[in-house]
């Protein structure tokens, strides 16, 4: 009696990674006016790990898009 392989297959999965933001190194963030757009990801689209923007529109919360100290972009009080 020896130790056997299990049969069950790979706890981890290769997926195709689809970028439609800057992902790597670090996914991408970036104000454009009062909207903060940050590359989100990844979500599971049709077997592939897909990364997209993200926007928050900053004047909703009475707030402006902006650099926060070592945060980066960000929704800040005016």
């Amino acid at each position: 009696m020896g130790n056997s392989p299990p049969d069950d297959p790979p706890l981890a999965a290769c997926y195709e990674t689809v970028e439609n933001c800057p992902a790597f190194p670090l996914p991408d963030s970036h104000c454009e006016g009062n909207v903060l757009f940050h590359c989100y990801g990844p979500t599971l689209t049709d077997n592939k790990a897909v990364f997209d923007w993200y926007t928050t529109d900053c004047t909703l919360t009475g707030q402006v898009c902006g650099i926060a100290p070592q945060i980066g972009p960000y929704c800040v009080s005016p």
